[in-house]
């Protein structure tokens, strides 16, 4: 019987099945969060063009048609089916899981580590639960994070058979349109030669091959191609690199690339984003100090040579744990110059996906080398405490999903001629909700209604601030009078924003906006009609010129 297991789960198809099963199941309770933010832009874009439009973007300044036939592909087939989506993400997300897993016992075997399949298997858990992916599979504008893992680890799988087997042109073709499809996916695919040196150079270390082959006929092919994918931005976009533009992605200040650098180490290997504020703060803010980040950095590289010059003619489960760490690195080179995020958690996770495919590893087998005695409950343990805030950052966005349409079926006022929300959830604990930059309209929200509501609205919509919601049961202080109106919040931890900052006082021709610790008053300047609105918890509420105060939980709801 135990026989007959051990063939069944040797079996490929099973075994993805398995991944399949495994990531849907984990995802699913989030598949009501996903259609926010970017994403309805996208979908706005989508209803109003066609196939023809994908070769360039939709009028995005960035060369992404392979993500954009893909992810308008999907559009397609399954418009905005929450359920479709949901499970196209974890789907995508548990084929990357199972293609590392199986590269991974790859090179395990070849390393000759003990029990090669069942720590492929732990490396591959980690990275299919851990909780800095929640942002790349939940959020449905980020598709291209998932194709461009996908797309790496099959360029791998490739090259890993064409290092040891005797020369194919189909080889080398497939590679490459795999890697011409990875960078016409997302600008993080710039990283992809030099990530895939190194993997070769890991199975060169242990079983030697002819290596200038490699070079010759992968490695100067993949450099021609990026060569020619930085001619054509500047040719079709007028820069060397769009999406953020070359001011931001070639900024390669030592300084910026180290620190951040480290922070996405730290972020992975401590799970800092998860500790309390104030003290993650410290910890990020010290290691911009340049003393701190270059002491840090001569420490890895002195650890590094040692590894090496130890282990170099037995390379052993250490070395490839340390070549493993440096493809992370590596992997993270492209996003290191923008912004790194840890003022609201979740946000830019999408970020290090890409890189994570070889951080997980690098832990395990880390950990796995460094405590012979204790491997198995060191490993054990790491993987379950970032499988559990991994399904904690699930949980949050199942909790999103549960605002986003509490706020869209409970908004009955389409055919009011001027609508005023005295605020609106920006984020909900980190995990995008309804951030707009727009100055008169609350653009964002109207969309959603738009798309996931009764019907388009009519009249005009336009936000007054916006807040950091917490909880389902957030509510609002309202205080009216004959021409203004004051909100404060009716419990602790949240703040004001304004246009994704902190709110800042600001007056237009209808009113005059101000904020004094936890409250706003917002003084009326014009006559219109309107109708004001607050949310109270996950639904809206209206609220009145005029009201003596109170909780807002007070007001009247109901449509004109």
């Amino acid at each position: 019987m135990m026989l007959k297991l051990k063939i069944l789960f040797r079996n490929k198809a099973i075994q993805f099945l398995g991944f399949l099963l495994l990531s849907n199941l984990f995802y699913w309770p989030a598949h009501g969060y996903g259609m926010v933010h970017d994403f309805l832009g996208w979908v706005i874009k989508y209803q109003n063009g066609d196939w023809n439009d994908v070769i360039h973007g939709f009028g995005y300044h960035g060369l992404h048609p392979v993500f954009h036939f893909f992810n308008y592909g999907f559009f397609s087939l399954f418009g905005l089916s929450e359920m479709a989506w949901g499970i196209g993400f974890a789907s995508l997300h548990a084929l990357a899981a199972y293609l590392l897993f199986t590269f991974l016992k790859n090179i395990f075997e070849l390393y000759e580590i003990d029990n090669s399949p069942i720590i492929s298997f732990l490396a591959s858990l980690g990275f299919l639960f851990g909780p800095f992916q929640t942002e790349a599979i939940t959020w449905n504008a980020c598709m291209h994070y998932l194709l461009s893992t996908i797309f790496f680890l099959l360029m791998a799988r490739i090259i890993v058979g064409f290092l040891y087997d005797s020369f194919k042109w189909s080889s080398i073709g497939l590679h490459l349109m795999f890697f011409v499809a990875a960078i016409l996916t997302l600008e993080i695919n710039l990283a992809a030669p030099f990530m895939m040196l190194i993997v070769a150079a890991l199975y060169w270390s242990k079983k030697s091959f002819d290596f200038r082959r490699y070079v010759i006929w992968v490695f100067l092919p993949q450099v021609v191609v990026l060569v020619s994918y930085f001619l054509l931005n500047k040719i079709v976009l007028g820069e060397w690199v769009g999406h953020y533009g070359s001011e931001k992605h070639l900024n390669f200040s030592p300084l910026l690339l180290l620190t951040n650098g480290w922070k996405y180490f730290f972020k992975y290997s401590l799970l800092v984003h998860f500790w309390p504020y104030k003290i993650r703060e410290v910890f990020y803010i010290m290691l911009e100090n340049s003393a701190v980040i270059i002491s840090i950095t001569a420490l890895a590289l002195g650890v590094l040579i040692f590894i090496y010059r130890r282990f170099k003619n037995q390379p052993n489960s250490g070395f490839l744990s340390a070549g493993f760490m440096l493809i992370f690195f590596m992997g993270v080179f492209p996003i290191v110059n923008l912004y790194f995020m840890y003022l609201m958690p979740f946000q830019n996770d999408r970020y290090g996906h890409y890189a994570s495919m070889f951080f997980y590893p690098a832990a395990v087998l880390l950990l796995y080398w460094m405590a012979p005695r204790m491997k198995w409950i060191l490993v054990a343990m790491y993987i379950f405490l970032h499988i559990f805030f991994g399904f904690k950052n699930v949980i949050k966005c199942h909790q999103a999903g549960q605002i986003i349409d509490g706020l869209v079926s409970s908004f009955k006022w389409y055919d009011v001629e001027e609508v005023r929300l005295l605020s609106l959830p920006d984020n909900y604990k980190g995990l995008f909700l309804y951030a707009d930059y727009h100055e008169d309209s609350a653009e964002t929200f109207v969309e959603a209604l738009g798309l996931f509501g009764e019907r388009q609205v009519k009249g005009h919509v336009k936000e007054y601030s916006q807040y950091n919601q917490n909880t389902l049961e957030d509510s609002f202080i309202v205080k009216g009078k004959k021409d203004s109106i004051t909100i404060a919040f009716a419990q602790y931890s949240n703040w004001f924003w304004w246009k994704n900052i902190g709110f800042i006082n600001y007056e237009d021709a209808e009113l005059k906006a101000s904020r004094s610790d936890n409250q706003c008053t917002f003084i009326i300047k014009d006559e219109k009609e309107k109708v004001y609105l607050i949310p109270n918890g996950v639904e809206w509420r209206e609220v009145r010129l005029g009201d003596s105060g109170g909780s807002v939980t007070r007001e009247t709801r109901g449509a004109r």
